[in-house]
């Protein structure tokens, strides 16, 4: 347990010190910054315009933002999570599994009484609290800001809606960070480390999806689910596909957590789908062998 906690500790430390998943940090802060001003912006320029044709006489149609939650603001942060924030944790996860192998010193790590679970579930962890810190961060920022933007302060409900959501978002990043310690752990190349796993996630993200609905793939870009097609091959492909559309899963029960009124369907099957996307990671590091890891990774 001693050296699961010294392994975990060191991964969160040699993380801040790393400039690549750095640089995804900020990005990925500055974008789910500015997703809440996004939702603002929508709603005064769909209400402005609604005043407009109302003062004319030409609709009686009340303004379809009167009676929105001020969690609304919050829900283009579900894409910037799909989007950014799993490649930030496939670029964290790859950085860790491939540190020690580049330095070489990956040999004399397994010569100390730590075992090879330890080490990668040590990292893991490491990656894990890491991510903690940054969703932390990520939904200070937004709580504040939607807060602002509502003019007072949410009620007790919202605020833990968000706090659920942003929860969420932590089984899906650390899924991804899995996936790309356990490439960093086995390719011979960083090149190739990276690219396996943002196959994996293009994968995940967009054919696996594209196939159960026929969805262009920008469409799949919106907040909201698409719909499954039905008839002929799709119902079976749905079956087949659904389970691995997890970032469409993440979509459904974010949606449904922020009160989005586009969106239905059961928050406990997505919610649960999110987490064995987890599992199977955690269980396919389980797979790594300590002869598979030796060795030095080069650029």
């Amino acid at each position: 347990m001693f050296a699961f906690t010294t392994i975990a500790r060191q991964e969160v430390l040699a993380l801040r010190r790393e400039k690549l998943p750095g640089i995804m940090l900020g990005i990925f802060i500055a974008l789910v910054t500015v997703s809440s001003f996004i939702g603002f912006l929508t709603k005064n320029t769909v209400s402005d315009v609604w005043l407009k044709v109302s003062q004319a006489g030409l609709t009686q149609v009340p303004n379809p933002f009167a009676s929105v939650s001020p969690l609304y603001y919050a829900r283009n942060a579900v894409i910037y999570i799909i989007l950014i924030g799993t490649l930030m944790a496939i670029v964290a996860g790859v950085t860790s599994g491939i540190r020690d192998r580049k330095a070489a010193t990956v040999d004399l790590v397994l010569t100390r009484p730590a075992s090879l679970r330890e080490l990668v579930f040590g990292k893991l962890a490491g990656l894990g609290i890491w991510l903690m810190l940054v969703v932390g961060i990520v939904a200070v920022i937004a709580s504040a800001l939607i807060t602002l933007i509502a003019g007072n302060f949410l009620s007790l409900d919202d605020y833990l809606r968000l706090l659920a959501f942003f929860a969420l978002s932590l089984p899906l990043l650390m899924g991804f960070a899995g996936i790309g310690l356990l490439s960093g752990l086995l390719s011979s190349r960083e090149s190739s480390a990276l690219l396996g796993p943002i196959g994996v996630w293009a994968m995940l993200t967009f054919v696996a999806p594209q196939l159960g609905t026929a969805a262009r793939p920008v469409a799949l870009l919106n907040p909201v689910p698409v719909p499954a097609t039905s008839g002929g091959a799709f119902d079976f492909l749905n079956v087949l596909t659904s389970p691995f559309s997890v970032s469409e899963k993440f979509k459904l029960a974010g949606g449904l957590l922020l009160k989005d009124p586009d969106i239905t369907g059961n928050l406990t099957l997505a919610t649960a789908n999110v987490v064995l996307f987890l599992a199977v990671v955690g269980a396919l590091l389980l797979l790594v062998n300590r002869t598979r890891i030796r060795g030095v990774a080069s650029e």
